[in-house]
């Protein structure tokens, strides 16, 4: 391959370079990718996202919305109150949920908002959302338009 010794040197250097900056990025999964919507235009993300180290998501993307936003619902003095969260740190294999209000575990949940989808989506449609770490990058995710449940 490289007859000359500084071309082996340099070139073991870059691959040690390469090799470091692979491990230094988290592994992240995505499980349980589905979406909601309440109107037409409008629902929201579910999935439980997990990294194999300390990671941050900084942002969610998508083309099939007007805009797509990380929230937090939350009961504030009897009131349901939902706020937009800029990042969400991820602890080293400690799952980060997305989940509808009604099934959280807690009095706090997490969601990715949906917000002016571009088509009317039906149960069974796909798109993608684009998320976007801190250390790992962007991943883009597959969700599923599940049916809304009804009371």
């Amino acid at each position: 391959m490289f007859t000359n010794p500084r071309m082996r040197i340099l070139g073991m250097g870059l691959l040690l370079v390469a090799t470091a900056a692979m491990a230094a990025a988290p592994a992240i999964t995505v499980e349980h990718a589905q979406a909601i919507m309440t109107t037409p235009t409008f629902g929201a993300a579910y999935a439980t996202v997990k990294a194999s180290s300390n990671d941050t998501l900084t942002g969610v993307s998508s083309t099939c919305c007007d805009a797509v936003e990380i929230h937090k619902s939350s009961f504030e003095h009897g009131v349901m109150r939902m706020r937009h969260l800029d990042a969400v740190p991820i602890s080293a294999n400690q799952p980060i949920i997305f989940e509808p209000h009604a099934q959280a575990t807690s009095d706090d949940s997490m969601h990715i908002m949906l917000i002016g989808a571009k088509k009317p989506f039906k149960p069974g449609d796909r798109f993608d959302i684009t998320l976007h770490f801190a250390k790992a990058g962007t991943q883009p995710q597959h969700f599923t338009v599940a049916k809304p449940n009804k009371k």
